[in-house]
């Protein structure tokens, strides 16, 4: 079975149709600066409402839970769907995938992890047989959907017609910002140092939780991270009541 592609015209404004609809298109992947090889392709997703979900108290969610543990599920989901790519974009229909550190303990379970302190589940998987692809290498902009997703297809350029012109993002306002103790920080450094002079490992990637009581909505401080910060792999994936950017 073959999808359907559609060629548009212009590049539609992908952020905009993010944020004004983001129960439909909850997931965008941007390349927000160009000039180098792996800045090519944006793809917006459209989602169906459909999702695999493990929390963080390790309940499974969503219709697909017919086995132990979420990647079992998401194999068994995947199996029953999987078609071959169609043409030479990077996306003409599937899922859209986070994943949590935490998930790590589904892989080797003799692994005692610290329980999970955001309101993301530990792993969710939500499909999105339809999207739009732009492709700056050629300019060229797509609407794509896997065979029998041709409704998606149909809203989403209905959606695009509707959608407002691309407009200038508000500023970002940051009110209380409280960073990781120090000290706190330094331990783990020193902990690292025995675990590798013990031989347990031999990298360890160490980071700093920080806390920010923002004054705007997901979308503008996204926008604001790619004007201030542009990357090759940027995105905005709206997961629940959060948002991962």
């Amino acid at each position: 079975m073959t999808g359907q592609r559609i060629r548009l015209s212009g590049q539609p404004d992908f952020k905009a149709v993010h944020a004004r609809w983001p129960e439909r298109y909850p997931f965008l992947l941007e390349s927000a600066v160009q000039g180098t090889p792996q800045a090519r392709y944006d793809i917006l997703f459209a989602a169906t409402g459909e999702y695999l979900e493990l929390d963080a108290a390790g309940t499974l969610k969503g219709r697909h839970c017919r086995r132990r543990g979420f990647l079992n599920n998401l194999d068994e989901w995947w199996s029953d769907l999987a078609t071959h790519a169609d043409g030479d974009l990077p996306f003409t229909g599937g899922w859209f995938l986070y994943l949590g550190y935490e998930l790590a303990a589904e892989i080797e379970p003799t692994l005692t992890l610290p329980p999970a302190t955001t309101s993301l589940p530990v792993a969710y998987a939500a499909r999105c047989p339809a999207g739009l692809v732009h492709d700056h290498q050629s300019g060229h902009t797509w609407a794509v959907a896997e065979a029998g997703a041709e409704s998606l297809l149909e809203r989403l350029l209905e959606d695009l017609g509707s959608s407002p012109p691309a407009s200038a993002r508000n500023a970002v306002g940051a009110g209380a910002v409280s960073e990781e103790c120090p000290q706190q920080f330094e331990r783990a450094l020193e902990r690292i140092h025995e675990y590798i002079l013990d031989g347990d490992v031999f990298q360890v990637n160490l980071s700093r939780g920080w806390n920010v009581q923002c004054q705007s909505d997901a979308d503008s401080v996204y926008a604001a991270l790619c004007r201030a910060n542009p990357a090759p792999f940027a995105g905005s994936a709206r997961i629940g009541s959060a948002a991962v950017l």
